[in-house]
């Protein structure tokens, strides 16, 4: 082999290498949200703080919705939905929760929704729920989640005796 043909391969396997290693960089230079959501309940003390207390029951129960921002570039969370399981008119969008967080979040950084209105919805029943950054992309709570949240408050409703129209 000559000495050109042996240079035109490394230069090929070279500009392969890093055609992809940009690739790469591009899809790693993005904003990514981690979401994870929890049902919680709070109570006040004697000094007015507030105290996470066993979720025994749905009274004082809220939804907790810890966001955090998994890439590098920041993103803002803007609000947070769900979508009810109603097959008859099509599925409804439920909107609650604007303003998640008053800044974009950087790399790692955190911030955390709370919403009681939600644990009704979750009654009525909710399918999906998603966040909706700045830029308009849907960001979904995995399924296993919502599922098992909403079999908790299934399971804390019934236990509560309230049971109403077949429906916890």
């Amino acid at each position: 082999m000559e000495w050109p043909a042996v240079l035109g391969i490394y230069g090929a396997i070279v500009a392969t290498l890093t055609a992809g290693w940009s690739i790469w960089s591009v899809y790693r230079d993005r904003g990514c949200l981690k979401l994870e959501l929890r049902l919680k309940r709070f109570e006040l003390n004697e000094l007015g703080e507030h105290i996470e207390k066993p979720v025994d029951s749905l009274k004082g129960c809220e939804l907790h919705l810890g966001v955090v921002n998994v890439g590098r570039r920041p993103i803002k969370p803007d609000s947070w939905h769900g979508i009810s399981r109603q097959r008859t008119h099509g599925a409804v969008d439920i909107t609650f929760g604007r303003e998640m967080c008053r800044r974009p979040l950087a790399e790692t950084e955190q911030c955390a929704q709370v919403s009681r209105d939600f644990v009704e919805a979750f009654v009525s029943g909710l399918r999906r729920m998603y966040v909706v950054d700045s830029a308009g992309r849907q960001w979904y709570i995995p399924r296993n989640q919502v599922r098992a949240t909403a079999k908790r408050i299934e399971v804390l409703h019934s236990a509560d005796g309230e049971v109403k129209q077949g429906r916890p």
